[in-house]
């Protein structure tokens, strides 16, 4: 057979107030959900949050349902300025909404580890493959 290790996916609905798209770091929304649906989530920009959901994988409209990864290799949006740039370095959340950093702070927030470096803005991360 082809590929590698299956991507563990949740469906999830965006509260975000935007568009999600490929690459998109959520996180769990829980001061908004209405205990109907648990799996709300959003963008943050706050540096190193412990409460990533996971990333968006394809599109997912403003109030509508979508598919994020919360375990398995996929690619995740970056910071430009201090962006994933390092293979086996730990990936945090950024003060981009929706974008990742290097782990700077608080390594222990770490969300999992870059496996490859991409093009501008972009890198491969296990997540949660150290958890």
């Amino acid at each position: 057979e082809n590929g590698g290790p299956e991507n563990c996916v949740t469906s999830v609905y965006n509260n975000s107030g935007s568009a999600l798209d490929d690459g998109d770091v959520v996180v769990w929304d829980v001061g908004s959900s209405t205990g109907d649906n648990d799996n709300w989530v959003t963008t943050s920009t706050t540096a190193d949050t412990y409460l990533v959901a996971g990333v968006v994988e394809g599109t997912i409209a403003i109030g509508d349902s979508g598919v994020i990864t919360v375990r398995g290799v996929t690619n995740v949006d970056t910071q430009s300025a201090s962006g994933l740039n390092t293979v086996a370095g730990l990936a945090c959340t950024s003060t981009t909404a929706g974008a990742a950093k290097s782990c700077t702070t608080i390594e222990a927030a770490n969300f999992g580890i870059v496996t490859t470096i991409g093009a501008s803005n972009s890198a491969n991360v296990c997540v949660y493959c150290n958890k």
